[in-house]
């Protein structure tokens, strides 16, 4: 018997030895220059370029996605890779998966606008003029080493201070989850979102220097200009024909702060309104953890 407890003591302090090894292994997180630093850029078509393509402008982000926003309002995401470059002619051209190939010849050769020829697959080639847009972003250096990165939700925390409502729910940001909790949780007051809101599961989030972009597992993506200061303060509008949802309006205000282990935490504010038209005002907090989106 006396061994049988020897036995169990030993495996019981293994066990706590591997346990404590395992956490310390855990360290703040560093993030590192995403892979497409050099080609990240925001192009928003000229007006009468625009209106004659329907394309309203393009963004391909550090982390290696391309965000394409169309007059109507439809936003069209995916990953890019850089196909081809010509130092000369000022010229590349980037490979956009799911849509076809767009070439860029820069300001510095066409000594103004930027020239963006679309090549969708199976479609002819589509021209446009356009201007890159300028940095609206003076953040602090702990939020600057995170613009251009991509990131998944862990967590979703949501607040209402005049119903008492404070819920985390783990693993996204799921909006008809979000919902149908406040349906339940609001039942005395009548709530009942004001519409259908399916598929606006959260796939990734990305800041960059001129936008805060959010993709969903299957709806329409969003992404919104934005102004972000040293003090991790930031405001954004999304643009053109787009919408909003419950929980990212289309437009908000936030700011961005950091767990132990140098992981984001995205606050912004949320307005719900329900389908007699009543607005519930509170706020939002997603807690990010860094992912390639190139091989997600």
């Amino acid at each position: 018997m006396k061994k049988v407890f020897v036995i169990l003591a030993a495996a019981a302090t293994a066990m706590i030895l591997f346990s404590c090894d395992k956490q310390a292994k855990k360290e703040p997180k560093v993030y590192d220059t995403p892979i497409y630093q050099e080609l990240a850029a925001k192009y928003e078509a000229e007006p009468v370029s625009m209106a004659a393509s329907g394309i309203r402008g393009l963004e391909l982000t550090p982390s290696g996605l391309y965000v394409m926003e169309k007059m109507d309002g439809d936003v069209k995401t995916g990953v890019f890779e850089k196909e081809a470059f010509d130092a000369d002619l000022h010229l590349v051209r980037i490979k956009l998966k799911g849509y076809g190939k767009v070439e860029i010849i820069d300001p510095t050769k066409a000594e103004g606008s930027v020239t963006l020829t679309f090549e969708p697959e199976g479609g002819a080639p589509i021209i446009v003029s356009a201007e890159p847009v300028a940095k609206t972003t003076d953040p602090s250096p702990k939020v600057g080493a995170i613009v251009g990165h991509s990131f998944k939700v862990t967590a979703t925390e949501l607040v209402i201070s005049k119903y008492n409502i404070s819920k985390t729910f783990e693993g996204g940001c799921d909006v008809p989850e979000i919902l149908k909790y406040l349906e339940d949780k609001l039942k005395n007051q009548g709530f009942k979102a004001d519409k259908d809101y399916s598929g606006y599961v959260v796939k990734d989030v990305t800041l960059t220097d001129a936008s805060f972009i959010v993709r969903f597992a299957n709806q329409k993506d969003l992404t919104a200009g934005i102004s972000l200061d040293k003090d991790n303060k930031f405001s954004y509008k999304v643009s053109g024909a787009q919408v909003g949802n419950p929980i990212f309006n289309g437009e908000a205000n936030g700011s961005i702060s950091f767990d132990k282990w140098n992981e984001p935490i995205v606050s912004i504010s949320a307005k719900i309104t329900d389908n007699s038209g009543e607005e519930y005002t509170g706020s939002v907090k997603f807690y990010l953890s860094e992912i390639d989106p190139t091989k997600a």
